[in-house]
């Protein structure tokens, strides 16, 4: 039986960001840190064990330090009485943070009740406002014409949005499952990927991310007698996951960086549908140690390329969970196929 390490990496932000943060694009990076350093061959043999039942390295989003995923539970079906100021509720709802220390104080009791009281004693102790780690900002540019050097007179003028950390929130966490017995090797494969910065416009001094210590984690947040999970990252469910639940998704429109950018004629890939962190699915896994992340490494998702991949585990924490609408037990006919993938014509 393959034997499991828990970590925390931390980050710390040196630079505004022009793609926020997010466990597969950072995976992205530490693939391109493999082949550099590492080679072709070692990458080929890395990706053929993420496939396998036994991933070798599993990475959560990178969080605010001190911070876990708000569960997505539907607090908007909690009763009037329990909502004591309607004009902060917007507000606590939109809370997409809880600190560790309420987080560890739900796992035994995660109820619609309990997570809003939660939230709201953390909103009055930011003196009521939402935690939040970015402003994000619209950054006007210019296009210059190569030609003359001047600003193209025609569509010269774009805008894109760039993330600035706030009130110098720039530290992050990253926790991480590994089968590899060197956590100095761990930290080694993210200074790699991450020395020439991190995801769009590197080169004009965007997403400078320094890697910080490493350590294990003997106390990894799990409940007495758990019946759900919450997830730490963004992840596609494989078959057999956990699929009943609480979860917000996105589409990931992805693009191939590196060497690889300008070498096909496509460089996106197919749009690919994504559960977020905090999501709460059921049942758990009989066995969370022997399994203790959710997802698959999601293939085919290039038009051209057939090696390309794109990450979609993410580990995970255990909760007692009761709240109307949750399966708690395995009901197949509940199955609802999340990591389905939106293909172009090819």
């Amino acid at each position: 039986m393959v034997q499991y390490k828990r970590y925390k990496l931390q980050l710390e932000l040196k630079s505004r960001l022009g793609t926020p943060l997010s466990a597969d694009t950072l995976f992205g990076h530490l693939c391109w840190g493999i082949v550099y350093h590492e080679g072709q061959g070692r990458l080929t043999e890395f990706l053929q064990q993420m496939k396998s039942s036994t991933p070798p390295l599993i990475i959560s989003d990178p969080l605010p330090a001190g911070y876990l995923p708000t569960p997505k539970l539907p607090l908007g079906t909690i009763a009037d009485e329990w909502i004591a100021d309607y004009t902060e509720r917007k507000k606590i709802l939109k809370t997409q943070w809880l600190r560790i220390d309420l987080m560890q104080g739900l796992l035994d009791n995660l109820t619609c009740q309990t997570l809003y009281k939660s939230l709201e004693e953390q909103h009055k102790q930011n003196r009521n406002e939402a935690f939040t780690p970015f402003q994000a900002a619209t950054v006007t540019s210019n296009t210059i014409n190569r030609i003359t050097q001047h600003t193209a007179e025609e569509g010269g003028l774009y805008t894109q949005t760039d993330y600035f950390p706030k009130d110098h929130a720039n530290n992050f966490d990253v926790y991480i499952i590994s089968t590899f017995r060197e956590e100095e090797y761990i930290k080694q494969i993210f200074q790699w990927g991450l020395e020439a910065g991190y995801g769009r416009d590197v080169s004009t001094g965007r997403g400078r991310i320094d890697v910080g210590q490493i350590t294990p984690l003997d106390d990894w947040p799990a409940a007495k007698n758990p019946n759900s999970i919450i997830t730490l990252g963004v992840c596609a469910p494989a078959a057999d996951d956990p699929a009943d639940g609480f979860w917000n998704i996105e589409v990931r429109f992805g693009k191939v960086s590196g060497a690889w950018a300008t070498l096909f004629d496509k460089p996106f890939k197919y749009p690919l549908l994504l559960l977020t962190a905090g999501s709460l699915l059921s049942p758990c896994p009989a066995n969370p140690n022997d399994k203790p992340y959710i997802g698959r490494i999601v293939e085919q998702i290039h038009p051209e390329n057939k090696q390309i991949v794109t990450y979609a585990l993410a580990p995970f924490i255990t909760v007692n969970a009761s709240c109307p609408g949750l399966t708690t037990a395995p009901n197949p006919q509940n199955q609802q196929d999340v990591s389905a993938i939106s293909q172009e014509d090819t």
